[in-house]
């Protein structure tokens, strides 16, 4: 049986950890992209290595958010899907005037025609082919009892995670073998979040309380740090040289429950008040996804080339992750202000040109179902 929603009123906490996702998953960008992990001093590889479990967490907490509330929908997703691919290939287009003007000619290949295929945006890909299937899936989760629900994502966790977190160690890469892939692995996080959205007031382990959560995410951070310093000095003859940052994936077992208890954590956090400063945040949220697809466009690389060179020269600075949080809030500032001037111009035309389309294909889609 579904758990009765006692709580009507919206919960900003959500908007706020959507805001903190985002920028988890830009500090992992500045040090996965912008840095080489050998040029770094010892001290500078620890943090180093615990910042990469950023981006995976981010990632799992979104798709999360989303499980948490798109479960309950059964409507057709094609007006958000075509909102979606008009927001790749605005960025995508931007991205590539940058790099005419910054370094005066651009190539044109074939993922210049087909961005996310060729896996430019992987996440917003698996998210778009998500939303195609969240009918169904939707479906199975209403029609699936708690115990059934649970079973399954025991049943998937172990297969997804686990497995892959213990069998990795033979080849030093937690995402390896024939049942994982990061798309079958979202799903499973959709799952997830429409489980604790559904019985977060009837299930066992969910009805504690927040502090428990807090307890557990600072426990399994400690942990993410005990393996780091593990597989730093970890040296046998039967398995190959595991990276300090092997953890890292989403898949593995410590940033799944990094992940979960930070969610959570937010879910248990009632933010109801719509004070300034939510409001503030609420509006910030509404970007993110513009932040996501312009931090983190293809040719990103060849626009900010000298810079990434440039911040190489800080690799055994003890300014270092002075400079990551810096860098990370000044990238995380200028897409979000980018994100707000295409609203007021792009979009508005968007609005304009494709609002009778999308009715058109929403009259069509409806009369095929009657």
């Amino acid at each position: 049986m579904e758990a009765k929603k006692v709580e009507k009123q919206r919960n900003y906490s959500l908007d706020l950890l959507r805001v903190i996702a985002i920028l988890m998953i830009i500090i992992f960008h500045v040090c996965y992209k912008a840095l080489i992990f050998n040029n770094l001093s010892e001290f500078n590889k620890l943090i180093v290595a615990f910042f990469l479990h950023f981006g995976e967490i981010g990632v799992n907490l979104f798709m999360l958010i989303t499980g948490f509330f798109l479960y309950k929908s059964n409507s057709s997703k094609t007006t958000k899907i075509i909102r979606l691919i008009y927001d790749i290939w605005f960025y995508f287009i931007l991205n590539i005037i940058l790099c005419v003007i910054v370094k005066g000619s651009y190539v044109v290949t074939l993922s210049t025609f087909f961005p996310t295929s060729l896996g430019y945006f992987w996440y917003v890909t698996c998210y778009i082919c998500i939303l195609i299937f969240s009918p169904y899936l939707n479906l199975l989760i209403k029609n699936l009892e708690q115990k059934d629900h649970r079973r399954l994502l025991i049943i998937s966790l172990i297969i997804l995670s686990v497995i892959p977190t213990i069998s990795g160690l033979a080849i030093a890469n937690v995402e390896n073998g024939q049942v994982y892939s990061r798309f079958i692995w979202l799903i499973f996080m959709y799952f997830l979040g429409a489980y604790i959205s559904k019985y977060q007031e009837s299930d066992r382990l969910l009805k504690n309380d927040r502090e428990f959560f807090i307890k557990f995410n600072i426990l399994s951070s400690f942990f993410a740090i005990i393996f780091i310093f593990i597989f730093k000095y970890l040296s046998v003859s039967f398995m190959p040289k595991v990276p300090m940052f092997y953890m890292w994936p989403p898949n593995s077992i410590i940033v799944f429950l990094m992940s979960v208890s930070l969610f959570i954590i937010f879910v248990k956090t009632n933010l109801t008040k719509k004070t300034k400063a939510i409001k503030f945040i609420e509006k910030i949220s509404q970007h993110t996804l513009g932040i996501y697809l312009l931090h983190d466009a293809p040719y990103n690389y060849l626009i900010f080339a000298d810079c990434f060179i440039w911040f190489q020269g800080f690799s055994t600075s003890k300014n270092l992750v002075f400079l990551i949080v810096l860098i990370t809030i000044l990238v995380f500032v200028v897409s979000l202000i980018v994100s707000i001037i295409k609203k007021f111009t792009a979009d508005r035309l968007y609005q304009v040109v494709f609002d009778k389309i999308e009715q058109k294909l929403k009259k069509s889609l409806n009369s095929s179902h009657l």
